[in-house]
């Protein structure tokens, strides 16, 4: 070839085809990598929803566990018959320190989220109360009982460190927001270790002595409390899944606070612990020892859609705990929440179910909007401070 021919040939470049192919090509590479990238992105969306559901259920679980393993402890401890510790002047028969309703249906409270009965999900969660010591075990030391009135000891009489803290003159907030109207007020003699649970109607935070008013007149004998007396608040605190009236679609587990007056929920105590909460379900672990009467054996659960812990027979799992909770070891929590969306790419058989540990929820009936994926958290928290005599 001459010299003449060989610059042709370098000048020659693509043809047409050659184009062509490599564009298909690149196009083929391009489309996988756009598909691969797109599949990805989807799955880390859904693990990374998976994992924020995981640690909401966590963190709504520590209030939790806090909750239980105070219930009990310088209140109310629910291990008699008459459901009060022996210690106690006047009988508390509507207070005990756990008590569980169970299998809850959507006739039973106006808060209940619509979309857990609706849709198909026939979701009937637990609701829990407990008896909390709100002091963290401080006691303060009382000057005095004037009819209705408790007066306390200033900071200079108090006898612990953590009791001055919470009485100090910088120590307002603190001290109003754990003594408030609405709360109970848990009175000891430390002479005759006789006990009342009284709720508190007013609070008034002074530096040389606050003074707590009550409900009535606590039922220990005439000058017990002259110095002789410890005093705690005692909050009244309910777990539960709540819906929101604008949003049907909207299910939240919520932590408040009971008013010890009318039963109401007292204002500003609502906390929200986990946002698309769909279920939560509490069974109790029993005292089995041989001087113990033998608890019903716990059979599978005949209705998954149901409870996991439900007792043979028609007894409930809130049948058994309420009636004897000096039986009560533990109690097993399980919580779960659901994606805030549904997944169209995530399709099951309806209406198969997996008990209350479902893998999928129905958010809206339309067809062809797929279905909200579950994540679940099951833990056991013992009760430390609930009463473990036999009876």
């Amino acid at each position: 070839m001459t010299q003449a021919a060989r610059r042709r040939t370098r000048r020659a470049g693509f043809t047409m085809i050659e184009l062509m192919m490599a564009l298909l090509l690149s196009s083929i590479v391009l489309l996988a990598i756009y598909f691969v990238f797109i599949s990805n992105t989807e799955q880390y969306y859904r693990q990374e929803q998976i994992v924020q559901m995981q640690e909401t259920m966590r963190f709504a679980l520590e209030h939790l566990k806090t909750d239980l393993r105070n219930a009990g402890r310088l209140t109310v401890v629910n291990g008699t018959p008459q459901g009060t510790d022996a210690g106690f002047c006047r009988p508390q028969a509507n207070l005990t320190a756990v008590q569980l309703f169970d299998d809850e249906q959507a006739a039973a409270r106006a808060d209940f989220p619509a979309i857990l009965a609706n849709n198909g999900n026939q979701i009937r969660p637990d609701r829990l109360r407990l008896l909390v010591d709100a002091s963290g075990a401080t006691p303060v030391v009382t000057r005095r009982l004037a009819g209705r009135v408790m007066t306390l000891q200033p900071e200079a009489r108090q006898p612990t460190r953590d009791g001055r803290a919470l009485v100090a003159a910088n120590a307002q907030a603190r001290f109003t927001g754990m003594f408030q109207a609405g709360h109970y007020l848990y009175i000891s003699a430390m002479d005759s270790r006789a006990s009342d649970l009284v709720p508190i109607t007013d609070v008034r935070f002074a530096a040389d002595g606050s003074s707590i008013t009550l409900s009535r007149i606590p039922c220990l004998p005439p000058g017990t409390c002259e110095g002789r007396c410890t005093a705690n608040p005692v909050q009244l605190v309910e777990y539960a899944i709540v819906g929101d009236a604008a949003s049907p679609a909207a299910s939240t587990l919520e932590r408040r606070v009971i008013s010890a007056i009318n039963g109401q929920i007292l204002a500003g105590s609502q906390l929200v612990l986990a946002d698309h909460a769909i279920d939560m379900q509490f069974w109790g672990t029993y005292d089995t020892r041989a001087n113990a009467a033998a608890p019903p054996v716990i059979g599978p659960d005949t209705d998954p859609s149901d409870t996991v812990g439900n007792w043979p027979g028609a007894a409930t799992e809130a049948a058994v705990l309420n009636i004897r909770p000096e039986r009560v070891r533990s109690l097993n929590v399980l919580l779960a929440t659901r994606t805030p969306r549904a997944d169209p790419a995530f399709n099951v058989q309806v209406p198969m179910r997996a008990a209350a540990d479902r893998m999928w929820f129905v958010v809206d009936p339309a067809a062809g909007a797929g279905l909200a994926r579950v994540a679940t958290l099951v833990s056991e928290v013992e009760t430390p401070n609930i009463y473990r005599g036999v009876q």
